[in-house]
């Protein structure tokens, strides 16, 4: 009988390095510091861990664990770079849902291709709908944490859901609300949660609830945070949403003094800048924001800036504003070209419409056109609407000059006006659209 050798294999072959553990990163849910303090006393995924990372205020809660721990802070690339170095388990610990609004997206995305396992927990979003008795699945989220503008909320208010907002120690209900009006936005609940992070008692919640319409927070009606920066806001719409077809009334704009551009060319001018949703668009010289406005629609995940210096046409862009509730136009007051105005800055657009100021010294003329060409996206588009000869050779001419893709195209069109008990066809003014096409990089 021939005898069995037993031979002992090492765990690994010599110079192959072993595999890194998974980073685990885990949800802590709603509940209040010190309980989640308890619950990760007894969890092995972090009793085994090497290293710690997550909020300061529930680090400071473990001092029972050995091992290393490191605070999350406002430097997420040098934060996600001491995880990549770290040997051995490591655990990051978030607030809430590690994927909602929070750091897990940001390590996860950081470590790839370094394996990662994400445990989920109770969300913000989920503890204030079910504190408000709400469904969720078709609610609009917004962090406003750390952020000096509202285009995020501007986008969700344009999709007319319901708005939950994440909220900081600078976000004041009463600007907020402010805003919307400003922006047509009156249709609306503002419920407060104060303390959503410290207390997953819904009935103490309930309490210190506070609910008001859109005028009354404008007010200055809501108390003070309890617990500053952990207040959240939910946005209840209290009217179906307004349709947003694509072509305005004539006769339901606000104009100054006839400045405004007609629907058929509106029409014809968004067809050729093609307008997509998530581009930035600047109207030059905007008049009464007739172009802006159809821009805004169109542009709904991306930002229009109405540009214009005559107070009176300022007013009416603001009334349209309000009234089509375009939330993603913003008003600039300043003269053209942009050198008049400095210290004024918007960002670079991918689409350029010139409605007016060409007609002025060709001088400003083309620097207006200059300015805003070289502002320009790699393949982005500037459109003018010329009414004069002279302005349709001076734009051509100053395109030619920057090498951008040329075509001129006239429009003419008549609209039908009542004679005795007949109809008749009233031209409108001609109009040359010179559309400038910046090359891709």
């Amino acid at each position: 009988m021939t005898e069995k050798k037993t031979v002992n294999r090492p765990s690994s072959l010599p110079g192959k390095k072993r595999a890194r553990e998974p980073v685990c990163i885990l949800g802590l849910g709603m509940a209040a510091p010190e309980d989640i303090a308890r619950e990760l006393a007894g969890n092995p995924i972090v009793t085994a861990a090497r290293t710690l990372v997550g909020p300061g205020k529930i680090l400071e809660r473990l001092d029972w664990h050995p091992g290393e721990k490191i605070a999350a802070g406002p430097d997420i690339p040098n934060l996600c770079a001491r995880i990549k170095s770290a040997s051995g388990r490591v655990v990051v610990l978030c607030s809430g849902d590690p994927l909602f609004f929070s750091l897990g997206a940001s390590v996860a995305s950081f470590l790839k291709p370094r394996k990662v396992r994400i445990i989920p927990n109770l969300s913000s979003l989920q503890t204030a709908c079910a504190c408000l008795g709400f469904p969720w699945e078709d609610t609009r989220s917004v962090s406003l944490h750390g952020r000096s503008d509202l285009l995020p909320l501007a986008h969700a208010l344009m999709s007319g859901r319901r708005v939950f907002l994440l909220t900081d120690e600078r976000t004041d209900p009463q600007k907020l609300s402010a805003w919307m009006l400003e922006r047509g936005y009156s249709a609306y609940r503002l419920h407060i949660l104060d303390g959503l992070h410290h207390d997953p008692d819904f009935g103490a919640q309930a309490r210190r609830r506070q609910t008001f319409s859109v005028a009354a927070a404008a007010l200055g009606k809501a108390a003070p945070p309890r617990y500053p920066g952990q207040r959240a806001i939910l946005l209840e719409p209290t009217k179906p949403p307004v349709s947003r077809p694509f072509g305005l009334d004539d006769a339901l704009l606000s104009k100054a003094g006839g400045m405004f551009s007609k629907a058929p060319v509106r029409a014809a001018g968004m067809a050729a800048l093609g307008v997509e949703p998530g581009h930035t668009v600047w109207d030059l010289g905007a008049g009464s924001g007739a172009t802006a406005l159809e821009a805004a629609r169109l542009a709904w995940e991306g930002q229009v800036f109405a540009v214009e210096r005559k107070p009176d046409r300022l007013r009416a862009i603001a009334d349209n504003r309000k009234k089509f509730r375009a939330a993603n136009l913003e008003i600039i007051a300043m003269d053209l070209p942009f050198s008049r105005s400095a210290g004024v800055t918007l960002p670079p657009p991918d689409r350029v419409f010139i409605g007016g100021g060409l007609s002025g010294p060709q001088q400003a003329a083309r620097e207006i056109i200059v300015d805003a060409y070289s502002a320009l996206n790699p393949g982005g588009r500037l459109l003018a609407h010329c009414i004069l000869l002279s302005s349709l050779e001076l734009t051509r001419g100053v395109l030619k000059d920057l090498g951008a893709k040329t075509r001129v195209m006239t429009f003419q069109a008549s609209e039908g006006r009542t004679l005795a008990a007949d109809l008749r066809l009233e031209a409108l003014n001609p109009v040359f659209l010179v559309l400038g096409e910046k090359n891709h990089v």
